[in-house]
């Protein structure tokens, strides 16, 4: 159970339902479902209210929860028993989810990006810093135990100074097709590796050169990969490779790759074969061991624990592990690239101008960049 696990990671008491903490669910596709799932199934969470446009979305909501259901989001955030929101919308819709909810007061949990424009994102960086109220990002892959080695070793120094990185992410065509639009590749995919970069480097780009290709989606004006390079500040380099164009038949969610090579060492961390292959009379598989299965009837995987962890910072008052800052830099270097893509030149990272306030790691250990 998630709250046997709270209770062991933090110490949490298990809670009587008068002390639960009431969290909303702001958009309830495919992400919204498995939030308010992980909540419900924590033992410190009720879901009080769930928000969509979907009215089948809301009868389900309303079924499996007991919960009152709004296809406006702004009656939830009046609901004084709510303490948290989850924002599960498509990504351009996160910017005015949020801000309302941190102006209503709520504690704030949003899927990754923070926003895809960079001047909304530094208003809600802003709004963060003025705000007493928890608000983090969900920029899965830090929670993931592979990445979270990697950056480990990082910090240890095993690897030397870092010298390149590079990353390569690809996904079947079901993504885009069932986007239709309402999500971009440099922001919806190829963000989560520009983050592990600046998480595990603790480095800053500072300019992007980018090129995409649009062939099978041109149908939808959507591209089927994006090519960028990274240059750092410190003088490290790194390749980044995004798609979503594989076949429906390919045998597994997600093919992800990235290497970082540095002046003692080397590091690769490859996602596609999770442990486990099941061969039928249907062909071949890699199912998703990481991110999201189940255990005992429960759910359990990455995105669980990225879950528990905001709520824990919620009670406790601590800084989740994605502060807004970094989810800022993260946004400034997708919209460099999408700025390239567009202009066909390289282009410089719009930083943030209010004081940094990024998770902290070890970047004072010299051996850790070139």
């Amino acid at each position: 159970m998630a709250h046997e696990y709270l209770r062991r990671e933090y110490g949490f008491m298990v809670c009587s339902r008068s002390d639960t903490m009431g969290v909303g669910i702001i958009g309830y596709g495919l992400m919204g479902r498995r939030h308010a799932r992980v909540y419900a199934e924590s033992g410190f969470c009720r879901i009080a209210a769930v928000s969509d446009s979907s009215a089948n979305a809301l009868t389900d909501a309303a079924a499996r929860y007991q919960c009152d259901v709004y296809d406006d989001y702004r009656r939830l955030l009046t609901r004084a028993d709510i303490d948290a929101v989850s924002i599960c919308l498509p990504d351009s819709q996160h910017f005015s989810a949020t801000r309302e909810a941190a102006m209503a007061g709520k504690h704030v949990l949003i899927e990754k990006p923070l926003s895809t424009d960079i001047r909304e994102a530094a208003e809600l960086v802003k709004i963060a810093h003025e705000s007493s109220a928890t608000m983090m990002v969900g920029h899965l892959l830090r929670f993931d135990p592979r990445y979270s080695a990697l950056h480990a070793a990082i910090d240890r120094g095993e690897l030397g100074s870092l010298v390149f990185m590079s990353a390569m992410r690809s996904s079947p065509l079901t993504g885009p097709m069932r986007y239709r639009g309402q999500a971009s590749l440099e922001f919806h995919v190829a963000i989560h590796d520009v983050d592990l970069m600046l998480w595990c480097s603790g480095d800053t780009v500072v300019r992007v050169n980018a090129i995409g290709a649009s062939r099978i989606l041109k149908e939808i004006n959507a591209l089927d990969v994006v090519l960028a390079t990274l240059e750092f500040k410190s003088g490290l380099v790194a390749s980044l490779e995004a798609s979503w164009v594989l076949p429906e038949s390919f045998p597994s969610t997600l093919d992800s790759k990235l290497r970082v090579v540095g002046t003692s060492g080397a590091a690769i961390v490859d996602t596609c074969n999770q442990g486990l292959l099941i061969a039928s009379s249907e062909g071949v598989t890699l199912p998703d061991t990481m991110r999201w299965t189940e255990l005992g009837g429960h759910a359990v995987g990455v995105l669980r624990d990225e879950i528990l962890h905001f709520i824990a910072c919620v009670r406790q008052g601590e800084r989740p592990l994605v502060a807004m800052d970094d989810a800022y830099e993260a946004v400034a270097v997708a919209y460099a690239i999408q700025q390239s893509l567009k202009s066909g030149r390289p282009e410089e990272v719009a930083h943030a101008q209010t004081p940094s306030a990024r998770t902290p790691t070890c970047s004072a250990n010299p051996r850790r960049r070139a």
